[in-house]
């Protein structure tokens, strides 16, 4: 009930507090928000919000909140150093920007460097797009303690930047150092609202962790594990699989990998040509020819001998590689007992379904119930991209790898189709730049770097923003043609989110605005 005179709007739009943007209903009574809630007709969050969303109209009024520019008084920068700010008014403020970027724009426009991170439509997609604009190379968006080791793994595998399990469909989760749908991670209500869904139908969740995190404390098992050696565990269970067990998607890994890549004594694909395309060792003609030769059967195991070079297949690679990490080996290594290491093997094997099929909107697609989902537990260690790299490949060993109810990857879609994974001459996914410059691994040139990333420097990196910083502070390291005048930080803490305060304190005090 309301008094006389008393008003109340409901307005729509989109909570801001994380990545997941859910829907919500904004109740503001005279003028003033009283109270946050989920809107039900959110495609995504159906109504529900969780509780640092519906707290969201506490920073709105926090009396410590900024709500004008300030500008620094104080020349002195540093940790500790007062900047002693003083307020200005918002056309001052636009006016000593614009100047300075008028006049960087002019000089050269690469000496403008812009930071930002913590919302998608900005960092993604506003800030490269002004970026380009502007004519700078220099943007990034990365939070060091955010997911670069996943995101790397995910854009060389299925060419996308993120990819998680289909809830709708999975009937055995491994969650590998993550709490994904337990309202944890990205997208969490949503993805506690399948999770719940998922393990009401049936859904076995086993959780690998050191921790016995709140996902640890509703799954169906538990499984502690030493910080830091989930990569070896993951080779274990691909040993069991594949050298124990004799179970893969054969089919899968013909035709959708690169598993039957024969690979020489170097290490290197055994190629048509000095830069041509991969072969393969074809059962019919008994003989290594290019990949892509129609009507070819290909091997995935055996040892051969092609133009008087010895070489295998990659898969084969791949079995000889994981005998080293039999279950016995990684048991002091991971804490895991080597029985359980080959249960759980066994488990997921049997779950994949290999062969199977499944009828969505009256069509048959490959079925394979089963997923590993790995992040920030298991990947913030030494070599984390490279656990997060061997398990995409247990997804794959098993084909649940874009396929109902295995690991999917989400690409957007557009008009032109260039946000879509292309295609390089190896027969390789390639990973599309939404905008600007993003993982282009792919069309690698050796030449002089030009941005601060130095992408030219690192042919084989997705992520190469923590040079940025190692830029800032010694600007003559790398000899770039130009000068750093201005940068702009947006919704960042570059001193939080780097992993060295004293260095990005040096960094940013070399930048004269």
């Amino acid at each position: 009930m309301y008094a006389p005179g008393e008003t109340e709007e409901r307005i729509h739009s989109v909570c801001d507090m994380c990545f997941a943007a859910c829907g919500i209903l904004a109740h503001r009574k005279n003028g003033v928000l009283v109270k946050i809630e989920g809107d039900p007709d959110c495609p995504a969050s159906e109504g529900h919000l969780c509780p640092k969303g519906q707290a969201g109209l506490i920073g709105l009024y926090d009396p410590s909140r900024v709500k004008t520019p300030l500008r620094r008084t104080n020349p002195q920068k540093g940790i500790g150093v007062d900047p002693k700010w003083e307020e200005i008014s918002w056309e001052t403020a636009l006016e000593i920007l614009t100047d300075k970027l008028t006049k960087v724009r002019e000089k050269d426009p690469r000496g403008l460097v812009i930071s930002s991170f913590d919302q998608i439509a900005l960092s993604y997609f506003i800030r490269p797009a002004w970026a380009t604009a502007f004519g700078t190379p220099n943007s990034d968006w990365v939070g060091y303690f955010c997911g670069n080791y996943l995101h790397a793994s995910m854009y060389l595998t299925n060419g996308s930047f993120h990819s998680d399990f289909d809830l709708d469909y999975c009937n055995y989760a491994i969650l590998l150092g993550n709490q994904q749908g337990f309202m944890a991670g990205l997208n969490a209500n949503i993805a506690a609202r399948k999770m719940a869904e998922a393990r009401r139908r049936g859904m076995r969740v086993v959780v690998v962790d050191p921790v016995g995190t709140n996902a640890a404390a509703k799954a169906e098992e538990w499984v502690p594990i030493r910080p830091g050696t989930d990569g070896a565990f993951i080779l274990s269970l691909i040993n069991v699989l594949l050298n124990e067990l004799n179970c893969y998607d054969r089919e899968f890994l013909i035709h959708r990998t690169n598993a039957p890549y024969l690979v020489g004594e170097d290490g290197s694909y055994l190629k048509e040509g000095r830069d041509g395309k991969p072969l393969v060792w074809d059962l019919k003609s008994q003989g290594a020819v290019p990949f892509d030769e129609p009507d070819l059967a290909p091997v995935l195991e055996g040892f051969f001998s092609a133009g008087g070079e010895k070489c295998q297949p990659a898969f084969q690679v791949l079995k000889e590689h994981v005998r080293d990490y039999s279950p016995e080996r990684v048991e002091p290594i991971t804490t895991i007992p080597a029985a359980t290491i080959r249960r759980i093997a066994k488990e997921f094997g049997e779950a994949a379904r290999i062969g199977s099929t499944i009828m969505i909107d009256g069509k048959p697609l490959p079925y394979r119930p089963v997923a590993v989902n790995i992040y920030r537990g298991a990947g913030a260690h030494k070599h984390g991209t490279h656990t997060a790299l061997a398990v995409q490949m247990l997804n794959m060993v098993v084909g649940a790898f874009y396929v109902p109810g295995g690991h999917r990857g989400a690409n957007l879609v557009g008009p032109s189709g260039s946000w879509m994974p292309g295609e390089t001459v190896e027969g390789l996914i390639t990973p599309p730049a939404a905008i600007g410059r993003a993982a282009r691994y792919y069309d690698f040139d050796e030449k002089r770097p030009e941005g601060m990333e130095l992408h030219e420097l690192f042919p084989i990196s997705t992520n190469r923003s923590p040079m940025n910083h190692l830029n800032l502070q010694n600007p003559t390291l790398f000899n770039l043609p130009y000068t750093i005048d201005v940068l702009m930080v947006c919704r960042r803490n570059l001193m939080m989110n780097n992993v060295n305060p004293q260095l990005t304190a040096e960094a940013i005090k070399k930048v004269p605005f």
